[in-house]
């Protein structure tokens, strides 16, 4: 699917407050739970049901228009645009091994990212934490649009999720600021892989890399003949 190309995966951390997502045009993109509410992408990635619940009536992963992975026990069925994996406790080299699941998201979509042959896979709004009031306006600031953190935090002290405002997230305050940095590190499991954190808030430790750097150098360009989509990697790699 991916093809020696680079991959950003999309988060909805708050550390994306007024980015301007034209900046990822011409790029491989996979959206993780409400990230596919900010930018067109190539694949969606969830977990759960409770992502299905907090989208209910507005999100139909037969009819997305992306390609979908959805963790087997998410309820719901595969079909021709929907893949289900399994959960596993590690790395996995395909996908009938499973892809490797923790406490985030974002988790399997590296790992299915690297099975489908992605270069390099960057991490932007996979954050971890919660953002200060004072934080969520500096992300704004350097995301050039200072008036899209009032949007966003809506007279809060603080934010988890740039999507906050539009999605009622089951998960508690409480309990998720708890969780977060168990969470963070099990990015590590990715350490020494083309796996980089391109957002300055996150509590990630994988290694940082500037977007303005990243996008310096242009996206791969396709190849002749090349195969992107993902039924020609799914003969190779279908779910068992």
């Amino acid at each position: 699917m991916f093809n020696g190309k680079r991959v950003f995966i999309i988060g909805s951390g708050a550390s994306l407050t007024g980015f301007d997502f034209s900046r990822l045009d011409g790029e491989k993109k996979i959206a993780i739970n409400h990230a596919y509410r900010l930018t067109p992408h190539d694949l969606h990635v969830f977990y759960d049901a409770s992502f299905l619940e907090e989208s209910r009536g507005v999100y139909n992963p037969a009819t997305h228009t992306a390609k979908v992975l959805a963790g087997r026990n998410s309820n719901v069925r595969e079909h021709e645009n929907v893949q289900l994996f399994r959960r596993a406790d590690h790395v996995t080299p395909s996908f009938q091994n499973g892809l490797y699941m923790g406490m985030s998201s974002a988790l399997p979509a590296i790992n299915a990212a690297l099975i489908f042959g992605a270069s390099e896979v960057f991490l932007l709004g996979i954050d971890c934490r919660f953002l200060t009031a004072d934080e969520v306006t500096q992300a704004a600031k350097r995301n050039g649009n200072p008036k899209a953190a009032a949007d966003v935090l809506n007279g809060a002290a603080f934010a988890h999720h740039v999507t906050q405002r539009d999605v009622r997230h089951t998960m508690a305050t409480q309990d998720k600021e708890r969780k977060y940095m168990q969470m963070a590190g099990q990015f590590n499991a990715f350490a020494g892989r083309p796996v980089y954190n391109l957002s300055p808030f996150s509590n990630l430790q994988l290694p940082y890399r500037s977007l303005d750097d990243v996008l310096k150098v242009g996206p791969e360009v396709e190849k002749p003949g090349q195969k992107t989509d993902i039924k020609s990697n799914q003969k190779k790699e279908k779910v068992k």
